[in-house]
């Protein structure tokens, strides 16, 4: 398989899963792509229910008060694929708006959730496995397709499966345009300037008002040494006139 994939992008060793995530396109090219998923890991999997083929209420009824059939027939004897179903299946229980609603934007959603995470752990064991981080590029792209459709038509709902899934939305770019080194070092300098001008107007903010808090202790000194003056002289005190305006 590394015979069939480029030097450049073998030679591309950068993290999988950061804040921006480097994915194999269907271009063969590295896509800045942030997944969105505030948390990256599946939930530990609480094994005592039963596998998804065996919530029918005849079965239940006749063979699962053998607690031997029981426990055989629960999540502890269960493989990965009988695991993931049963992680699909809770999810869409918790976010379907009738029992039968098996397709509606929410749930594909959630399903699609799952599926990323679980793709997630693959790709953090298996870092070279190119063709299953194409997979997740995609698996992303489609839920992001379907996260936008929900947020057009009901945005209450929206907002409450982003809070639900923890997972935040992030648009697609217009266009990705790659940064080459001079241009790369540019924006650099200029975040720096921008965080020294930023760190000079903190300090003259600070010097402006400790010397605005000294003057206006300075100024309730002399105006209460005028009113004590004003009182030995026994001289009323009254407002100065204003000047009139003058309009131009």
């Amino acid at each position: 398989m590394c015979s069939l994939v480029p030097a450049a992008i073998r030679s591309c060793r950068v993290p999988l899963f950061n804040s921006k995530t480097l994915l194999m396109g269907s271009n063969m090219q590295c896509l800045a792509v942030f997944q969105g998923d505030i948390t990256k890991a599946l939930e530990p999997l609480d094994l005592s229910p039963l596998k998804t083929g065996f919530h029918d209420q005849y079965l239940i009824d006749k063979y699962m008060g053998n607690e031997m059939i029981k426990r055989a027939c629960s999540l502890e004897f269960a493989d990965g694929q009988e695991k993931m179903a049963y992680r699909l299946y809770d999810i869409t229980r918790k976010v379907q708006i009738h029992p039968k609603d098996l397709d509606s934007l929410e749930v594909r959603i959630a399903k699609w959730t799952i599926r990323i995470r679980n793709q997630i752990q693959h790709c953090t064991r298996c870092k070279r496995d190119i063709r299953s981080r194409v997979q997740l590029k995609e698996r992303i792209d489609k839920r992001r397709k379907l996260l936008k459709k929900l947020r057009k038509e009901d945005y209450r709902k929206f907002k409450w499966l982003l809070e639900f899934l923890k997972i935040k939305y992030i648009p697609h770019p217009d266009y990705y345009r790659k940064l080459s080194k001079r241009k790369r070092a540019r924006l650099e300098i200029v975040k720096q300037a921008l965080a020294i001008r930023r760190e000079k107007i903190n300090t003259v903010k600070e010097r402006v008002d400790a010397e605005k808090a000294q003057f206006q202790k300075y100024k309730e000194e002399v105006l209460a040494n005028v009113e004590r003056q004003l009182k030995e002289l026994e001289i009323e005190q009254t407002k100065l006139p204003r000047k009139p305006s003058v309009k131009t």
